[in-house]
């Protein structure tokens, strides 16, 4: 149990060439990762594949309209497309670093680039299936992430949906301060429109008194977080932006499911919103209870007995006597039962097979509480439909949650412990 768990644990922590930034699945079965140094990951947990990606770059997001036809784009204009059969370059139609790409089919894929500076708007460009077409978002900001809420909506090029992108951008009101402004970039009417910001001052209070850092769509919702500590959630609705509780804990990424519910990701796990409240899944490690004091004076005691016991054999020649040999199973058989919680009138095959039961209960556990260790900015995907999403970590892992629970698609742990990943 002790080699298996700590195989885990040196995968996990020692795993520093396939970082993975992003994450994509057609299904639990058809995944794809990508992060730093060009690492493109695919497959499940019975057949994980390293792609040759053919690039060094640190690569930013991943999007598909199918299981043969995956995007994938990163730093220094790489942009890349799996056919199916293999993974080919895509002309880009700048050398800008891409921070993002989705879409809502194949001939309706928008990639996401950083703007050099804040005095220039983020290019954006949309692949209509034959070229690029540019998006003139306006306004000169930092941009942050891309969302796509696919629906009939037509409108600035947008194809089968609706678009949003969001950053931040510097205002200075005054020659002594400087303010972080928030930027929120839409497609409305047939026309791309800027909320908060338009160039020279904040026109919404709401969505431009906070700089935004993350951006999630799904089921008909869009979800914004933002602010200078990271805990400003909005949530639109019918009737506009809503404010959401503040986060239970700090957060990495969010994240929309296709049943339209909003979840935080953490560290060390998630938060759904449950009727307008966070709730929390996964967090510490639970400790084990400590002995009772009568218990842990009972095992002092026994050890004594033990060590004492031990001195006599040496002295007298290092070899036990019938009545020593006996006195030491029972010590032994009574420290076994105190430790495990059993009766110490169980017999040596009780104390062992609950011995065994209890360490199997504790890797579990363990191994429950890994899965739900995300790291830091980890990418996250939510399919269409259905509450479940996918969390690739930069300690080279991939998870699918389902509900409350969250199984490992794949680690290097997996090499040497598979049933850590079935």
């Amino acid at each position: 149990m002790k080699t298996v768990l700590l195989a885990f644990v040196a995968a996990t922590s020692t795993a520093h060439a396939q970082q993975y930034r992003a994450v994509w699945a057609a299904g639990p079965n058809d995944v794809w990762a990508a992060g730093e140094n060009g690492a493109i990951g695919h497959g499940s947990s019975q057949s994980w594949t390293t792609v040759n990606s053919g690039v060094t770059a640190t690569l930013r997001g991943v999007w598909g309209s199918a299981a043969n036809d995956v995007w994938i784009v990163g730093e220094g204009g790489t942009i890349l497309r799996w056919n199916g059969t293999a993974v080919r370059p895509v002309q880009p139609p700048v050398r800008a670093d891409f921070i993002d790409v989705d879409g809502c089919g194949p001939n309706d894929v928008y990639v996401l680039g950083q703007s050099e500076d804040d005095r220039q708007p983020p290019p954006l460009f949309r692949w209509n299936g034959s070229m690029w077409a540019p998006q003139a978002l306006g306004v000169a900001f930092r941009a942050t992430e891309i969302a796509l809420t696919c629906t009939a909506v037509q409108g600035a090029g947008a194809g089968g949906g609706s678009v949003v992108v969001v950053g931040a951008t510097y205002f200075d009101p005054r020659p002594t301060e400087r303010r972080t402004v928030g930027v929120v970039a839409r497609t409305r009417g047939g026309q791309w429109v800027t909320e908060g910001w338009n160039g020279r001052a904040i026109t919404d209070s709401t969505l431009g008194g906070h700089g935004w850092t993350h951006v999630a769509s799904n089921g008909g919702v869009t979800l914004l977080a933002g602010g200078d500590s990271g805990n400003v959630l909005l949530l639109s609705g019918r009737t506009g932006w809503t404010r959401l509780p503040a986060p239970p804990a700090e957060f990495e990424r969010i994240v929309v499911t296709g049943a339209g519910s909003p979840v935080l990701v953490m560290q060390d796990g998630f938060a759904r919103l449950v009727q307008g409240q966070w709730r929390m899944v996964g967090g510490p490690p639970q400790q084990q209870a400590a002995p009772s004091a009568n218990t842990q004076a009972e095992i002092e005691r026994l050890q004594q007995r033990m060590s004492a016991l031990g001195e006599q054999i040496q002295r007298a020649g290092g070899m036990p006597t019938a009545a020593q040999m006996q006195e030491l199973q029972a010590l032994s058989m009574r420290m076994m039962a105190l430790q495990t919680g059993q009766s110490p009138d169980a017999s040596l095959q009780e104390l062992s097979q609950g011995a065994q039961a209890q360490g199997q209960q504790a890797l579990a556990a363990a191994q429950r509480q890994m899965t739900l260790q995300f790291a830091s900015q980890p990418g996250v995907f939510a399919p269409r439909t259905g509450a479940d999403f996918y969390v690739s970590t930069r300690n080279a892992a991939v998870m699918h949650v389902t509900g409350e629970q969250s199984r490992i698609v794949y680690s290097m742990a997996c090499q040497s412990a598979p049933q850590l990943c079935r």
